[in-house]
């Protein structure tokens, strides 16, 4: 567990390191997801209207759909990444 400097000094690198791992890092820690979760998300996984990650079934050994909610700084994050045709 980090402590609150920690996760701060964290937060902080993430602007340094940029995109792809700087958002990723920052999308895990503010949703609590696990980073296959996160690392794997498409665009199709992601309702930003119901502000929710939805994972299927499939993806998971358990066979179980999985809803990860979204906060305001997780939306915010997600809206800033970049978007490429056909992914």
């Amino acid at each position: 567990m980090l402590t609150p400097d920690e996760l701060a000094a964290v937060w902080r690198a993430c602007e340094a390191l940029g995109w792809p791992f700087g958002p990723l890092v920052r999308l895990l820690i503010v949703t609590g997801a696990r980073r296959d979760e996160i690392a794997s998300l498409r665009w199709a996984d992601l309702d930003l209207e119901r502000r929710e990650i939805r994972i299927p079934a499939e993806r998971f050994k358990s066979a179980v759909a999985h809803t990860i909610p979204l906060s305001d700084l997780a939306v915010e994050i997600i809206g800033q990444l970049p978007r490429f045709a056909g992914s």
